[in-house]
């Protein structure tokens, strides 16, 4: 009979996402039937093969008190939960069926960046993570934060799997893409991902379009946006330069869209220490390189690998920026091939799967 596994995200969001991923198939590569548990509403399950199930959970005290029977979670050999409220249910159910729990340490919500659990659900949320027998951290340099957070022992064992996919990018037809979003064959684009905000580049990538005026932007926010930054950025699309789509898609969908691009900005201006210790847990960076486009990213160690693999640029200041864009335009084949260089000999998400199923078949043994 094959073991079974729990696994709960905290948004259906996430199904897709290259972290959970890479756990899902990590779980199934070690022979695991796994059960997702998500907040409704709950997607439709064609990533994976059928031994995947969607089931629905509510972060709520409602739902706990309903569900705490020990039979129920018992039939479970391995209980997963990303990190905030995941881990306070994943915790509570583990202890009650005696069975081995893990955090999927996605985030770390340090430094007043405290994620959705608040009062009683954040203290259930740290037991958890203290409590479990294994942490999957997106990055090793996040640990010493992760530690602190979770008050977790010195022996307390870390496996870290990347925000990046195991599997090979299937690349789509980039002139097909770029004619679909209206950009020509030669303009020359960069792409924006993710929440767009003074903190991850939103300055940065408008005055680029001033400074630099052969060059476009192409916008992801993953769903609307607040409504004044939505009037803006509809607003910049009108006057030609910017290519704004802020519909939530999949993954693998919005990377579809991403593949137009011809270089990513890689911007984390917070200062809360988690922002300062990204390395490969930017789905923006990992990602970008997967697909073989270069990067322009703000200065941190954790992304020493740009430098080393010569597969983008760290910039120091907004006054960079233009000079950097024509360092990677004017080389972009090699600054291409050296991005999945980087991810073959750093990334290594393949490698990295397999160490992880190996430890899950470990945990359930």
């Amino acid at each position: 009979m094959s073991p079974r596994a729990a696994y709960f995200l905290l948004t259906p969001d996430y199904f897709g996402r290259p972290f959970d991923d890479g756990i899902i198939r990590a779980l199934l590569a070690a022979r695991f039937e796994v059960d997702l548990y998500m907040p409704p509403p709950l997607p439709e399950q064609t990533l994976y093969p059928p031994q995947v199930t969607c089931r629905q959970v509510d972060y709520r005290l409602s739902w706990l008190r309903e569900n705490l029977r020990p039979l129920r979670w018992r039939r479970y050999d391995l209980l997963l939960g990303c990190s905030d409220l995941p881990m306070a249910v994943v915790g509570l159910l583990g202890r009650l069926a005696r069975r081995p729990t893990v955090t999927a340490c996605d985030e770390i919500y340090s430094g007043g960046y405290e994620g959705q659990a608040r009062l009683h659900w954040k203290t259930l949320v740290k037991s958890g993570m203290h409590r479990a027998d294994l942490t999957v951290i997106t990055d090793l340099v996040r640990t010493a934060l992760q530690r602190e957070y979770a008050r977790l022992p010195a022996s307390h064992p870390f496996v870290e799997y990347p925000c990046c996919f195991a599997d090979d990018f299937d690349a789509p037809d980039r002139t097909e893409v770029r004619r679909e979003l209206g950009i020509g064959e030669d303009d020359f684009v960069v792409s924006m991902a993710g929440r767009f905000s003074p903190e991850t580049g939103a300055l940065q990538g408008l005055e680029l379009l001033d400074r630099v005026t052969d060059a476009s932007l192409l916008v992801q926010t993953a769903g609307r946006p607040d409504a004044l930054t939505d009037a803006l950025l509809r607003r910049e699309a009108r006057r030609g330069r910017l290519v704004y789509a802020p519909e939530r898609l999949g993954y693998r969908e919005s990377l579809r869209i991403t593949s137009a691009a011809d270089v990513s900005l890689v911007v984390y201006l917070s200062p809360k220490p988690q922002f300062q210790a990204m390395g490969v847990s930017s789905n923006k960076l990992c990602l970008s390189l997967w697909m073989g486009i270069p990067v322009i990213a703000t200065r941190q160690p954790s992304f020493e690998l740009v430098e080393r693999y010569r597969c983008g640029v760290l910039i120091d200041g907004d006054d960079e920026l233009p000079a950097a864009l024509e360092t990677i335009r004017a080389n972009r084949a090699v600054y291409s091939e050296n991005a999945r260089a980087a991810v073959r000999e750093h990334i290594r998400p393949a490698q990295k799967l397999e160490e992880l199923a190996s430890t899950f078949a470990s945990l359930a043994g």
